[in-house]
């Protein structure tokens, strides 16, 4: 796969470390950056010409725009915006704590993520890092 998305400059391809074939990441994920929205697609498929191709696949995938930040002075809407950003606020937290289970080389791309509201996320992400965590479950967890 590294190879092959060489020939698109505006593709970063990012691969876990795989130290045994199995218990390892095995998300199919694509965010796409574009000026004016982020896209996040999930999918079934690996990332082979033959699982595109010859097999049969699902995918989700939405567009999120970028956060509008209120300049308001009037305390209720100021709560009335934050109320409505409730629904994406753990998408977007377990989207940006997954993310970063693959490494460091990913923070700066996680940090370019706070631009965007996530608040009309439609589906919970239910993230999986495989390996053995310490940690409450309310904040992110470290590897023992």
């Amino acid at each position: 796969m590294m190879k092959e998305c060489r020939e698109y400059a505006n593709v970063t391809p990012v691969a876990p470390l795989l130290p045994i074939p199995y218990g390892t990441h095995h998300a199919k994920i694509i965010i796409a950056l574009y000026s004016e929205k982020v896209r996040v697609a999930i999918f079934t498929a690996n990332f082979l010409s033959n699982d595109w191709h010859s097999k049969t696949q699902g995918v989700w995938y939405q567009d999120f725009g970028v956060k509008v930040l209120c300049d308001c002075n009037d305390e209720e809407q100021e709560n009335k915006a934050a109320a409505e950003n409730i629904g994406g606020v753990d998408f977007e937290d377990d989207l940006v704590r997954y993310l970063s289970s693959l490494g460091e080389h990913v923070h700066r791309f996680c940090k370019e993520l706070q631009r965007f509201d996530f608040s009309t996320a439609t589906v919970a992400l239910v993230p999986s890092v495989p390996g053995v965590h310490k940690g409450n479950g309310n904040e992110p967890a470290e590897d023992v």
